[in-house]
């Protein structure tokens, strides 16, 4: 195929709208995080990288001096190039189509310490390895979580949950064994990476919560939305358990409220479904991590839907007020 052949709308999805050219100048893309602009000289980052609300492509702003635009803006600002000569930039130089080696010749000197610099190895922390003992299902576990949250064992089963009789932990030179009690089980939630995060329900809130998940690889329940509709993103994976349970309504959890989302993994989504929410809880670590998937995706947050009803999440919700959960899910559709 010759490149003039290639319209735009198929550079825009062999580019990654955009995010595979702001690679090949800058490295590594963290959405929102201010950076030393690459157009300019400056001392105080003003340069970021973000998506788009309407168009769904990746754009950058310097706020120091108020320029933004898209990924063809991007490259003439930083080569000279004409629109033209930006897209058979693209063509030659990131996609490789044509010459073999990039041309750096229009490049501008910061542009060209940036795009030609060494790639920086990241130190990757050994993290914890967990060996669960796996048991059977028993009657407490049944009594318990359909007393809590109204799921049985084969639910929790189906949202990766797993009953165990101990659990292995080496981490940090230190080998030791926590073994289940008659006051205190243990469950594990196995991801399809083989890690675990290991669930001590009735333990303290400091020694609940055990895991050896790595942040930007195990999402709760990602592999599981297939597609639709709508879609949540939570935060805690007992509520995205009982939300798919009760609600019906496919749902993921990161690791947390001030978690990173992937931009890969928010595309992947957007091509998937209709629709994208975020449901975190209603407090405030909550509305800050809602309010900046807003600002970085233009993710709207169904957050307060909890306030109406005078709760935290939507566990808090089952335990204390039960009676409400056909009112709530009957709001949150109408919401959605």
């Amino acid at each position: 195929m010759k490149n003039r052949f290639i319209e735009k709308e198929d550079l825009d999805r062999m580019l990654n709208n955009g995010l595979s050219v702001y690679e090949h100048f800058l490295g590594e893309v963290q959405l929102g995080k201010k950076i030393i602009s690459p157009i300019r000289p400056e001392q105080d980052p003003s340069f970021s990288i973000y998506v788009h609300r309407k168009r769904g492509q990746y754009w950058w702003k310097d706020n120091g001096v108020d320029k933004f635009g898209d990924y063809f803006d991007f490259i003439s600002e930083v080569t000279g190039c004409t629109f033209k000569e930006a897209v058979d930039y693209c063509k030659t130089n990131i996609l490789n189509i044509g010459q073999k080696k990039p041309d750096f010749s229009r490049l501008n000197d910061l542009a060209l310490q940036i795009a030609m610099q060494t790639e920086v190895k990241k130190v990757v922390q050994q993290k914890a390895m967990i060996i669960p003992e796996f048991r059977k299902w028993n009657q407490e576990d049944e009594d318990y979580f359909q007393s809590t949250i109204g799921m049985s064992c084969q639910d929790m089963q189906n949202a990766w949950y797993l009953p165990v009789s101990s659990v292995r932990v080496i981490s940090k030179g230190k080998d030791y064994i926590i073994r289940e009690r008659k006051d205190s089980p243990i469950y594990v939630i196995r991801f399809p990476s083989g890690n675990f995060k290991v669930y001590r329900p009735k333990e303290p809130s400091q020694r609940k919560w055990i895991s050896n998940v790595e942040k930007e690889l195990d999402f709760y329940m990602l592999e599981e939305c297939k597609g639709g509709e709508v879609v949540f993103i939570q935060s805690g994976n007992r509520d995205c358990a009982a939300i798919r349970k009760h609600t019906g309504i496919d749902s993921f959890a990161l690791n947390s409220e001030s978690a990173e989302l992937p931009s890969a993994v928010f595309l992947a989504l957007k091509a998937r479904y209709k629709k994208v929410y975020v449901l975190y809880d209603n407090d405030k670590a909550g509305t800050k991590g809602a309010d900046k998937l807003y600002f970085m995706f233009g993710i709207p947050a169904l957050n307060y839907a909890y306030k109406e009803f005078g709760v935290n999440d939507f566990c808090e919700l089952l335990e204390n007020k039960k009676d409400k959960l056909d009112e709530f899910i009957l709001f949150l559709y109408a919401e959605i």
